[in-house]
């Protein structure tokens, strides 16, 4: 081979040898965790209801379909904290709850603002979250099986 032909050869790897360094570095002092795409969504999250139980009115994405006692959707929101914030139609709600493998335990206690009255959608989903309930997540949506039946929450984008 020629000298000229070696040294371009020379000057390949090197660029070459420089972009792997740089990718790896980048990649090693990145400040955003790297999550895969196919990553287990965490139940702490917001979850809005897209299905109840003996619900007389249908829901779509979180809202009733229909009138009746304010419009927001019905939200749910766990802390790592062990506690639950819940978004009700009109009033807010919170109580505590435990995680035991794929169960949850929730508290007693609920405390909730009382801005208006509550609808009976509401008080339904209030008192299914009691006891000690089975969980599971299947992609970005949360079942919570309660006596009544399963609660369906799709991953809110808040």
């Amino acid at each position: 081979m020629t000298d000229c032909k070696l040294s371009y050869l020379l000057l390949f790897f090197i660029l070459i040898s420089g972009a792997a360094y740089l990718v790896n570095y980048l990649e090693t002092t990145s400040t955003s965790p790297r999550i895969p795409l196919d990553a287990p969504v965490s139940l702490f999250n917001t979850w809005e209801v897209i299905r109840m139980p003996n619900a007389k009115q249908l829901f779509h994405n979180g809202i009733r379909s229909t009138g009746g006692h304010g419009s927001r959707p019905f939200k749910i929101t766990f802390f790592k904290e062990n506690a639950i914030n819940l978004s009700l139609s009109t009033n807010d709600c919170s109580l505590g709850y435990r995680l035991k493998e794929s169960h949850i335990s929730f508290q007693k206690n609920i405390t909730c603002t009382e801005a208006c009255c509550d609808s009976g959608q509401d008080e339904f989903l209030i008192g299914q979250l009691r006891g000690t309930l089975k969980y599971n997540i299947q992609g970005k949506t949360l079942t919570i099986n309660t006596e009544a039946g399963s609660i369906q929450f799709a991953l809110s984008s808040i």
